[in-house]
């Protein structure tokens, strides 16, 4: 398993979301920044990416995934205790 991190900036006014969060929400997952999803995952980040692409709107929305490797930091980020749970 590998910790992705999946980002977006979603541009599109009264454009229905609900879709991506759907899809985003089918992976063992945390969520405590809007647009920053942390997934504990086996899927390829360019998986997710296509994923994520399918739910968006192409022309104003933008998508940002990469892995996350052991050295990292943050502050006052609920997701932390999460990630020092994950098996790396």
């Amino acid at each position: 398993m590998a910790i992705i991190m999946a980002t977006y900036d979603l541009r599109k006014p009264n454009y229905d979301y609900s879709d991506l969060y759907r899809y985003l929400k089918t992976f063992t997952y945390c969520w405590h920044i809007e647009s920053v999803w942390l997934l504990d995952t086996d899927v390829s980040v360019g998986d997710i990416r296509d994923g994520m692409q399918a739910h968006i709107h192409e022309d104003t929305d933008k998508v940002f995934v990469a892995e996350i490797r052991r050295n990292w930091a943050s502050f006052g980020f609920p997701c932390a205790s999460w990630l020092k749970e994950r098996s790396w």
